[in-house]
């Protein structure tokens, strides 16, 4: 077989429009009694499918694979993603071939079997269970990509953990799940299914773990936006990219997290686009989360027909605060707790705390115990922590709250 390297590295010199179409003729000169499908989906996530041991896969030597290796983690090591690779796959006791190539900004599959069929099918077959795979995570920063680690996060999150106001609480998880188990009542009721969800307010109060342990119980695919950056060599806008993938993975959800700083002058317009689903954006949900509400464009923040229900996560009063501390103080030794009565004096000292805040006030307590390890000695500790916590340099980061 003549080397694939070498016709790969020819074809990539083309112009970009060009290159799938002179290595797909190559292709057909190497394998004519073959048939040959080419494809740049983004929901044909060929690694995810042989991780999850639905085909077997092996490299072939027939041109060098370009690796890009992604470290997980010291207990996980590394993960070596695939950018340039010829593999062969045994599928349902079928053998196909397919030839990786990346270039720019595509990922292009050449899918060859011997029949346009066993192709096909197994192209059908990788999208179908991508698309039903639910609480799968994707994140698009420029391309489509697997997050485990995220997946991992979302899954451990439970919602009875999160300390906010019962009322708003309820009405959030409420708003997200019924949703998706509502769908018959929106047609019934002639309602587009599709919603946006705004959560906005200082950092620290619980966003990022509502978020997650909402996609947790949505159980829903979910794509997370971390770029909007437009690029000239792009096919389409991110937005629209994003947008027409959670169409085809309907129902889900779209997520973007500090959307102020992913919304910019040169991608509003598509984003407001997509929002306002010139396509039809039917069981898709979007949630958005933004620190800073008053630096968002008001054509995301003020029509309710792109985000319908907003919500505020202040910095937590009286009764959060102590329902915070109690929490976070549970989850350390006993002989590290303090009493019940010096953590509600702890609640109505520390007015104004931010949720992270209240956080750091429980590390630096035990951490301070740790140096003496006294029994009871919390209350003390406790005490003199909230002192320092509140002294005139903390009080100059925090915004009063009753």
């Amino acid at each position: 077989m003549p080397n694939l390297n070498r016709i790969i590295s020819q074809a990539l010199k083309l112009d970009c429009d060009l290159v799938p179409f002179e290595i797909n003729r190559l292709l057909h000169d190497l394998f004519p009694d073959q048939h040959i499908l080419v494809t740049d989906e983004y929901v044909f996530d060929l690694n995810a499918f042989i991780q999850d041991g639905r085909c077997a896969a092996w490299a072939l030597t027939d041109m060098d694979p370009l690796l890009v290796a992604t470290w997980k983690g010291r207990d996980k090591g590394t993960w070596l993603e695939p950018r340039q690779a010829f593999s062969e796959i045994l599928w349902n006791g079928h053998l196909l071939n397919c030839l990786t190539v990346t270039h720019r900004y595509d990922c292009l599959s050449f899918l060859i079997a011997k029949s346009r069929e066993v192709a096909e099918g197994f192209f059908q077959a990788v999208c179908l269970w991508q698309t039903d795979a639910d609480g799968r995570v994707t994140v698009f920063d420029g391309r489509f990509r697997r997050d485990p680690a995220l997946e991992e996060a979302i899954q451990t999150s439970r919602w009875q953990d999160l300390v906010l106001p019962i009322a708003q609480k309820d009405c959030l998880h409420s708003d997200v799940t019924k949703f998706f188990q509502h769908k018959d009542q929106y047609a019934r009721f002639g309602m587009s299914w599709k919603r946006g969800i705004l959560l906005h307010g200082p950092p620290g109060n619980g966003k990022t773990k509502a978020v997650r342990a909402l996609l947790r119980d949505a159980g829903k695919p979910v794509l997370v936006v971390r770029s909007l950056r437009e690029d000239e060599d792009s096919p389409m806008p991110p937005a629209s990219q994003v947008f027409r993938r959670a169409r085809r993975t309907a129902p889900a959800i779209v997520l973007f997290e500090d959307i102020d700083t992913l919304v910019s002058r040169t991608n509003l317009s598509s984003l407001l686009n997509e929002l306002d689903g010139l396509a039809q954006n039917e069981g898709i949900l979007t949630i958005a989360t933004t620190n800073h509400l008053d630096r968002l464009d008001g054509a995301l923040s003020n029509r309710p027909s792109r985000f319908d229900r907003v919500y505020e996560f202040g910095n937590p009063k009286l009764a959060e605060r102590q329902r915070l501390l109690e929490l976070k103080f549970s989850l350390l030794d006993e002989a590290m707790r303090p009493s019940n009565a010096a953590i509600e004096s702890a609640a109505k000292s520390v007015k104004g705390f931010s949720g992270a805040l209240l956080q750091d006030l429980v590390n630096s307590c035990a951490i301070s115990w740790m140096n003496h390890q006294v029994l009871g000695l919390m209350d003390a500790v406790l005490g003199r922590e909230v002192e320092r916590a509140i002294g005139p340099k903390a009080s100059r980061r925090r915004k009063t709250n009753p």
